[in-house]
Formats: C-alpha cells, sequence, structure tokens
C-alpha cells in the first residue's frame, strides 16, 4: 500500500485529499496543527467508509519538537505496517519530500537544520553538474544552505540541466533513467557557478523615540510600586474578556447541531493555558482602567481591543514564550481519540515560562 503524509487536513483541501487518497487505497498520514479539530476530518472519513486507512497526528511545523515527536509517531507507525511513507515534512531533516497542499510554493526553507548562515561555494559548470545528478537536489541543497528550488534556480542560470521529476524514485526501483548530457556553455557566461545562501533576517526596525509626555507617565508608574495583580480563577474576569468567553461558549453551543462544524469551534477558556491568557488580560484591562484609560473592544472576541487616553490611541501587543514539553499519553487519551492514536506514546503538551515582551 502506497503513503502520503498530508498536513493542514482539518478542513479545506488539506481534508479533501486525505480522504480522496484513503478511498484510492492509499495509507494516508493526516496531520493538523490542533487535534481537537480533527472532528471534521473523522466525520468525513467515517461517512467514506476509510477511517482505519488514515492514521491522523499533531503536527506544527513551525516547531521543531512538534516536527521530531510527529517524525518519531509516523515512523514507528509506518514500520509496524511495513511500509515507509513518500511523503514526510521536509522540515523534520529526512531525506524524503513532504507533501504540502497548501502555500507550498511560497515556502522556500533556506535552512532546515538551523544552524548558522553558509558561507558561499563556487563551482565550475561541470563540478555543478556531477553534483546535481548524484544526489536529490533536496539534499544537495542542504548542505550548501539553499532550498532545492533555490539550487534549481542557480543551475538554470548556468544553463546547466537538472534531473526531472521522479528521476531519484525510478533510479532506486532499478528503472532505466536517462542522464541529460552538459550542453555547452553560453557565450559570455561565467566560468564560476557561485551559490550564496540567504543570510540571516534583518531584525526588526528600531522603535519611534517616545514622546516626553508618555516618558514621564512611564517613570511615574515605574514608581508607584503598584503591581498588577492576576486572579487565580475566572470568576472575576473584566468585562471584555468575560464577554469574549461567554461568546466563544455560544458559537460551540451552536455549533453542536452541525455535523460538519461541530468540532471546530472550542471555547477560549478550555485549557489551563487558555485559562492563565484570559486571566493576565484580564487583569491588565482592569489595571489600565483604574489607570484612566479608556478600552473599546469590537463586537466579538476576535476583534482587537483599542486602548485610548485622551485622544491618543495606543497599540500594543502581549507574547509570552511558550514551551513544549514531551510526554507519555495517557489512557484516557487513548481511548478518547481511538484507533488513529492507538500506536503512538507521546503527546506535547504547551508550558508557560513566564518570560513575557
Amino acid at each position: 500500500m502506497r503513503s502520503v503524509l498530508i498536513t493542514g487536513t482539518s478542513s479545506g483541501i488539506g481534508l479533501a485529499t486525505a480522504v480522496v487518497l484513503a478511498s484510492r487505497s492509499w495509507r494516508v498520514f493526516a496531520t493538523m496543527r490542533n487535534l481537537k479539530k480533527r472532528g471534521q476530518l473523522d466525520q468525513a472519513l467515517r461517512t467514506a467508509g476509510v477511517q482505519d486507512k488514515v492514521y491522523v497526528e499533531e503536527l506544527d511545523v513551525t516547531s521543531n519538537a512538534s516536527i521530531q515527536a510527529a517524525t518519531d509517531s509516523i515512523l514507528v507507525e509506518s514500520t509496524r505496517e511495513e511500509k515507509i511513507p513518500q511523503c514526510l515534512s521536509r522540515r523534520s531533516e529526512l531525506s524524503f519530500l513532504h507533501l504540502r497542499l497548501r502555500e507550498a510554493s511560497k515556502r522556500a526553507i533556506a535552512n532546515p537544520r538551523g544552524r548558522e548562515p553558509m558561507g558561499s561555494h563556487s563551482f565550475t559548470r561541470g563540478e555543478l553538474y556531477d553534483l546535481v545528478w548524484s544526489e536529490p537536489m533536496m539534499k544537495l541543497g542542504a548542505r550548501f544552505g539553499i532550498s532545492a528550488n533555490g539550487l534549481k534556480k542557480a543551475c538554470r542560470r548556468a544553463n546547466i540541466p537538472v534531473p526531472p521529476q521522479g528521476y531519484w524514485n525510478k533510479l532506486q526501483a532499478g528503472h532505466k533513467v536517462t542522464k541529460t548530457p552538459l550542453p555547452p556553455a553560453i557565450v559570455g557566461m561565467p566560468a564560476k557557478v557561485t551559490i550564496d545562501p540567504p543570510g540571516q533576517r534583518p531584525g526588526p526596525p528600531p522603535s519611534p523615540p517616545v514622546p516626553a509626555s508618555v516618558q514621564e507617565r512611564i517613570e511615574a508608574e515605574r514608581q508607584s510600586g503598584k503591581p498588577v495583580i492576576v486572579p487565580k480563577t475566572l470568576s472575576s474576569l473584566h468585562r471584555i474578556v468575560d464577554g469574549w468567553v461567554q461568546d466563544s461558549r455560544r458559537e460551540q453551543r451552536e455549533a453542536r447541531y452541525d455535523a460538519w462544524s461541530r468540532g471546530l469551534y472550542t471555547p477560549i477558556d478550555k485549557t489551563d493555558l487558555d485559562k492563565r491568557r484570559l486571566r493576565i488580560l484580564g487583569a491588565l484591562f482592569k489595571a489600565l482602567e483604574a489607570r484612566g484609560y479608556k478600552l473599546n473592544a469590537g463586537e466579538s472576541y476576535r476583534r482587537a481591543v483599542q486602548i485610548g487616553l485622551g485622544h491618543e490611541k495606543l497599540e500594543m501587543t502581549l507574547e509570552e514564550r511558550i514551551r513544549q514539553v514531551r510526554r507519555h499519553l495517557t489512557d484516557e487519551e487513548k481511548a478518547r481519540y481511538g484507533y488513529s492514536i492507538a500506536s503512538q506514546k507521546w503527546a506535547q503538551d504547551k508550558v508557560p515560562t513566564g518570560e513575557g515582551s
């Protein structure tokens, strides 16, 4: 049975592709960022009668820890089935191709190993030609600190042919393949091909100068010694935050009557981390109003809150670094998720660090 890994299967194209491939006898490894949103996928799989061909796994491609945990789990499952998936995450640093169905053309992973930027590499046309026909472009590009697509562009500029799609699979399967010969150099083309990995991303622009009146209020607040006390429960939330909670719970109740939307709405106060976030925001809002600021909230909890002081509008972003901790699945979790998670041993928990900005 052929195998494939698909990201973003909680809805949309990813969900539809997982169902179609499973119905065509593919072994599907369906991944999504939040397993709590798998209800729509499970319903579609049951309707199509292919739930036994799909293995659902949590995967956040922006987190190295999540990639590693998902890769380990999928490899265990694929080994149990005596099959190796044909498509795995490009960022998992494995020599498999990650099938990205959304925004694939917009994501060029230039340095998947997270190392410092590599130096430039120079080759003659013949040297680079021999290299690109000796191993897959993805592996070769990783050695030079660029993506496979970036390496192909460098070859195209130097008029160097590259292996066509499927070349390495055919070669590995023992099929006959044809190696395109190196054509002569174009007149005026440089003798050397230089590959320059992208440098580090530029840092954020400097903050604008703080007006003197604002700086005075900042210093006065520091000298006042008035702490912002965060409550231990949600019993006395700020009116804006309490309205958010009630709105999200109402959406979840309404979604219960829609089979396709039932698993899409989760209360914003469901997890301990969610409750912590709401308690901090509520305490901050109360502290701002006590100091004379005006808060203007939108009609939905998805809208931003405007903070005003006189005729001035303030913008503020509050972020906290979250650490992911790997742990064993409990028996309750295995029973809740059923067959698709039966062979999985690990789960990722998000733990607040208290480091904010």
